[in-house]
């Protein structure tokens, strides 16, 4: 949905719409790493389901989502992303495509196959939270050589 997407206010500054079930009408984000002292990261408008979807990194995984966290750290998050008194930190990713073998059940044979993770550097509490509010697109930080896998996995190219 068009008016779900993530608005971008400046280079560094984004706006991420949430439905009229939550409690703020939307989440105020900055870079984790300003562009113009990084310029070797991108900002990346993520659609959350497909996001959520490659966040299975072995090495550095997902946490559980923020409906099964304790009421009083789940309410102390969301507090902490009230748009009118915080900006919160894009979460900063690193995305890697592995290649993995699998054996075949029918014929017992070995394939291999590429699967695409994403890990974190900073900001899975604040992707849960923004996923849990309703969010349906969050903005990321991932380094450039990173980005055109990313975005392929993703389905934005």
């Amino acid at each position: 949905m068009k008016d779900m997407e993530v608005q971008t206010i400046d280079n560094n500054n984004f706006k991420i719409p949430l439905p009229e079930s939550a409690p703020y009408n939307h989440l105020i984000w900055t870079a984790d790493l300003p562009t113009e002292n990084f310029p070797e990261y991108e900002l990346i408008h993520a659609p959350m389901e497909q996001f959520i979807s490659l966040c299975k990194d072995p090495y550095i995984s997902m946490i559980e989502q923020a409906v099964d966290w304790e009421d009083k750290l789940r309410q102390r998050y969301i507090d902490g992303q009230e748009p009118g008194q915080y900006m919160m930190l894009t979460p900063r990713i690193a995305f890697s495509v592995r290649m993995i073998k699998k054996l075949g059940i029918i014929n017992s044979f070995l394939s291999t196959t590429t699967v695409g993770y994403v890990s974190f550097v900073n900001g899975r509490h604040r992707v849960r939270i923004a996923e849990y509010l309703g969010a349906e697109y969050i903005p990321v930080q991932i380094h450039k050589s990173e980005v055109n896998n990313f975005k392929e996995y993703l389905g934005l190219k």
